[in-house]
């Protein structure tokens, strides 16, 4: 069970490992004003809110799951598995990604604020990439009524490009992630505890 611990902490770790970027200082502060009102029409609070909403639920919803049943599958044997009824065993493992995925979003939110990284970045790049003139552009766009459109429909066609994606290739990446992290782990332990074979 200790290598499942093993991967599911790492995969955990990958989903929320962020780095954290301040407001460039060095931008202007009429550029960094178009900056910030650029945010706020294209509503990126809301829209990171809703994305990562969408990616708990999905998290829960089926990539956790579909991990934790290989992983078993992988512990235990298919065939050991396969013993304990398919209601029974879809029940305790969707109880466990609930309290899971609960722990993970109460954790997360607690050291980092995901919303405010996210606006950093998009400020720095924003600040990077676009002079002034180019910035006023963007932000008329989203005022105008097929700016507000996209703005409004952001979230749901990103929520429905997340889930679409995640049906498509969910269960293959886990398959080859976890087979992979039990090869190499095996390596490295091997690696690390030499058999006594290999000293002799």
């Amino acid at each position: 069970m200790d290598s499942i611990k093993i991967i599911f902490g790492l995969f955990v770790m990958s989903l929320f490992v962020t780095p954290i970027v301040r407001a460039d200082e060095d931008i202007l502060p009429q550029k960094q004003e178009l900056i910030k009102e650029l945010l706020l029409v294209a509503d990126i609070r809301n829209t990171t809110e809703k994305n990562m909403a969408t990616a708990y639920e999905q998290l829960q919803n089926t990539t956790l799951p579909q991990m934790i049943d290989t992983a078993l599958k992988q512990q235990y044997g298919s065939k050991s598995i396969a013993e304990i009824p398919q209601e029974k065993r879809d029940a305790l493992i969707n109880n466990f990604s609930m309290r899971a995925v609960e722990k993970i979003r109460k954790a997360v939110s607690e050291k980092i604020d995901v919303v405010g990284i996210t606006e950093g970045i998009l400020f720095n790049l924003y600040g990077k990439y676009f002079n002034e003139k180019e910035l006023q552009t963007i932000i008329d766009f989203y005022r105008s009524p097929i700016g507000i459109k996209a703005v409004s429909l952001m979230p749901q066609i990103s929520a429905e490009a997340m889930k679409a994606s995640g049906e498509a290739t969910n269960k293959v990446m886990i398959d080859v992630y976890m087979t992979t992290m039990k090869e190499e782990m095996a390596n490295l332990f091997e690696e690390l505890f030499p058999s006594e074979s290999e000293d002799e």
